[in-house]
């Protein structure tokens, strides 16, 4: 119907009542609420009591000029003040409910736009999201940062196999199976090798070794084209390279390895000097562990000091990887 003003609030609630039994003497007695002589309808014996006279109301405390006589619950009172509100809602809302404010559940104050408190000796204190009996049901939480922006959203699931998987849109970033083990294939980490040959390599300069074929690269992050690995995010690298050389030169000072990174420079020094005869073949490799920062590069390059530019890198045993650690 029709109203001036604001729209009334919509709430859970309750009207209240005190049922007494009189004895013919007691005339004072307790209600469960405070109230006053107009905010009462008083009923004896099924006739309403005229307020102020034939009784009182100070607080809780209701007074009968005369004791009502004796009978089982023949007295009841009405407060016909505000309803009294109630925490509990219905058992079943059919209708799709916003909470404006924050919602504590076991907690008044709640701190948080949903603050859950468990008892201390709740072990089961939490959330439970449960499907129905259908087979293969999924439950799942979807995490949202903005409401209007479908695809930027985290789902977890829990499957009936007894996975737990965690989606970014359509793809799964984590997983867990139900024996705890733990995948993460977006996991930033490749394996690269050689497909071309770089016979002859420079003297007394540093040349960028061509790991030019990817056997995988998780989350994208390796070039080819630059043989270049750019981290995605700040933390520390795992990386590997085994470079075989062919025709190597004992009349070189020295051979080195090295691990180019934006932060620092990781090597591997080898001189074949005392050798009677250059030998067919050569290994250098560096395996380390290094901090990189997000947008950090890293590329292999080799070093040949002095000698003759006669030195093969093979195309199918020299490798390179970097996976992140933590």
């Amino acid at each position: 119907m029709p109203y001036l003003g604001n729209e009334p609030a919509t709430a859970f609630t309750s009207t209240t009542k005190d049922t007494f039994s009189g004895d013919a003497s007691t005339t004072d007695f307790t209600l469960s609420k405070a109230g006053n002589n107009n905010a009462l309808r008083v009923v004896v014996e099924n006739v309403v009591q005229d307020p102020g006279v034939a009784y009182t109301c100070s607080g809780t405390t209701l007074s009968f000029t005369s004791a009502p006589p004796t009978g089982t619950n023949n007295i009841y009172v009405v407060h016909l003040g505000p309803p009294a509100a109630t925490v509990a809602p219905p058992t079943t809302i059919n209708n799709t409910t916003n909470f404006t404010a924050s919602l504590g559940i076991n907690n008044a104050a709640p701190s948080n736009d949903l603050h859950i408190l468990g008892k201390d000796t709740d072990t089961s204190t939490g959330i439970t999201i449960q499907t129905d009996d259908t087979a293969n049901a999924v439950a799942s939480l979807t995490l949202m940062s903005r409401a209007s922006d479908n695809t930027n959203k985290t789902r977890i699931l829990k499957n009936s196999g007894g996975s737990i998987i965690f989606e970014d849109g359509s793809d799964t970033f984590l997983s867990i199976d139900s024996d705890g083990i733990i995948n993460k294939p977006k996991q930033p980490a490749f394996l690269a090798q050689k497909n071309a040959a770089q016979n002859n390599i420079a003297t007394s300069t540093l040349v960028t070794v061509d790991f030019n074929s990817e056997i995988f690269d998780q989350n994208s992050d390796y070039n080819t084209s630059t043989s270049t690995f750019t981290a995605p995010v700040t933390g520390r690298y795992l990386i590997t390279c085994h470079i075989l050389m062919e025709a190597v030169d004992t009349a070189a000072d020295y051979y080195q390895l090295r691990l180019v990174t934006s932060n620092r420079i990781h090597y591997s020094t080898k001189d074949w000097g005392g050798y009677s005869s250059d030998p067919a073949y050569g290994v250098l490799d560096v395996i380390v562990i290094t901090d990189m920062d997000a947008s950090d590069t890293l590329y292999a390059a080799i070093y040949q000091a002095g000698g003759s530019a006669q030195t093969d890198l093979n195309t199918t045993t020299c490798t390179f990887s970097a996976c992140l650690l933590a």
